[in-house]
């Protein structure tokens, strides 16, 4: 019997994080994960997991009474500058494709 939560981290490498909890944090790795398991890159772009992640985390700020709206990017080769709510940044590999996630 296979443990899914192994599975999904051996998949992940997260490269930096500043995360207010660890709740938040295995949500958004369950997500990248969900995302990355239902997505198939011939037929979805990485603008679509993106908006995907985003549209789920701004839900997730509503139950959890949190302001502020979530960016996210996705792709294989990008560069990135830019301002973050503190508690709120993760950077994170699956497989061959980067996330940037982060909170306004």
């Amino acid at each position: 019997m296979s443990d899914d939560r192994n599975e999904t981290n051996s998949k992940i490498i997260i490269k930096e994080k500043d995360l207010a909890s660890e709740k938040l944090e295995k949500h958004i790795l369950q997500l990248v994960s969900d995302s990355m398991a239902n997505f198939n890159f011939e037929t979805t772009s990485e603008i679509d997991i993106a908006k995907s992640i985003k549209l789920d985390l701004d839900e997730y700020n509503k139950k959890e009474n949190v302001s502020g709206y979530w960016c996210v990017v996705v792709g294989r080769n990008f560069g990135s500058f830019m301002s973050y709510e503190k508690g709120y940044f993760i950077h994170l590999m699956y497989l061959n494709i980067s996330f940037q996630i982060f909170k306004c």
